[in-house]
């Protein structure tokens, strides 16, 4: 949470919040190169939170280093981001000769919108994953280091996603006999660990752990049971708020449990191309959310949020296998993204 007893900056803050992490990269925003975790009012964990640098530094530079901007440009750079991300889409669907109408569809596609509202790093971190992508697809391996690099940088979490696409890409360029290239490749492998090691001389061991549970399901299931629990001693309004609140959430789930099942007869492990980078990643990522405690699937913003690599993953699967959309499931994705849009823009 941010002080505004001893926050030096202007800046408008919602009445009894407890903020959220919008706010600790409004930190890194204001001073990328700080080494205090109590900074500005501000309470952070820097060994953790500066494994996703790239997001506010952005910011700071789009900013010139003026504190009263920074709101602005945490907002900026995830707008373009976005941007830039709905125009590699584009660039997909002109290579696989697909409906532009399937832009629209793309854009319902909702766990970026919570991400953007509250100033956080998974829109930009989305669009250079689609980046990475589209250059692997059109074999430009410079343009390619460039955004994995820079999706590394945003997310340490991307790194489910890009490693198995470096590796794939570096099998494609030994087998054309490349003899160099390769290794060139896994130059984003290299920033990263520099960064991370750099992160733990400078700031210790990163914390955040505790996210994962021993059992798939079994984070979902506890976190969807905390939501329905409504306090029994508070009014019989609040508790019907918790269950309509979990039924959405069900809701919001059922999505992206059906887009993956959808995938699932596609998944093949047999020809050395982008199909391949495609599949490990899903299957890593699907392994990945199986097994996330309740202290994600608590929360939409939380799930969400974590989810919304994955649905860019499907999406990509969706163009490059060539699956067509049943139209119960574009009015369920229809009907998710106009429910949690109508939530932030009610219940923000």
């Amino acid at each position: 949470m941010v002080d505004p007893k001893i926050h030096p900056y202007k800046i408008w803050i919602n009445k009894n919040s407890d903020g959220y992490d919008g706010q600790l990269f409004y930190h890194l925003a204001l001073n990328p190169f700080t080494k205090k975790n109590n900074e500005y009012g501000i309470s952070n964990e820097l060994s953790y939170r500066k494994q996703r640098i790239l997001y506010p530094f952005l910011a700071y530079l789009s900013s010139f280093g003026n504190p009263h901007l920074v709101p602005f440009t945490l907002l900026f750079v995830n707008l373009l981001a976005t941007f830039f991300m709905f125009y590699f889409i584009a660039l997909f669907l002109q290579q696989k000769v697909a409906s532009p109408y399937l832009m629209l569809f793309f854009a319902f596609f909702s766990g970026f919108y919570l991400a953007l509202v509250r100033d956080l790093s998974e829109v930009l971190e989305g669009c250079f994953i689609v980046g990475s992508m589209y250059f692997f697809y059109r074999e430009k391996i410079i343009p390619f280091i460039l955004c994995a690099t820079s999706a590394l940088l945003t997310r340490e979490v991307a790194f489910l996603i890009i490693f198995p696409g470096i590796v794939v890409y570096a099998l494609l360029l030994i087998r054309k006999k490349i003899d160099y290239k390769p290794l060139i490749v896994f130059f984003p492998v290299a920033v990263f660990a520099i960064w991370k090691l750099y992160l733990y001389l400078a700031h210790g061991t990163p914390g955040g752990g505790g996210n994962f549970t021993s059992i798939p399901f079994q984070g979902m299931f506890k976190g969807l049971t905390l939501i329905f629990d409504g306090d029994l001693h508070q009014s019989l309004y609040y508790r019907n708020s918790y269950i309509l609140y979990g039924i959405y959430c069900v809701f919001f789930l059922g999505w992206y449990f059906w887009t993956a099942l959808a995938l699932t007869p596609k998944i093949k492990f047999n020809e050395l191309s982008i199909k391949l980078w495609l599949n490990i990643s899903w299957l890593i990522l699907l392994v990945f959310i199986l097994f996330l405690s309740d202290s994600i699937y608590c929360d939409d913003w939380s799930f969400g949020r974590v989810f919304s690599s994955f649905s860019i993953l499907c999406f990509i699967m969706y163009l490059v296998y060539g699956v067509k959309f049943s139209k119960l499931y574009i009015i369920y994705t229809m009907g998710t993204g106009l429910v949690v849009m109508f939530r932030i823009i009610v219940f923000f």
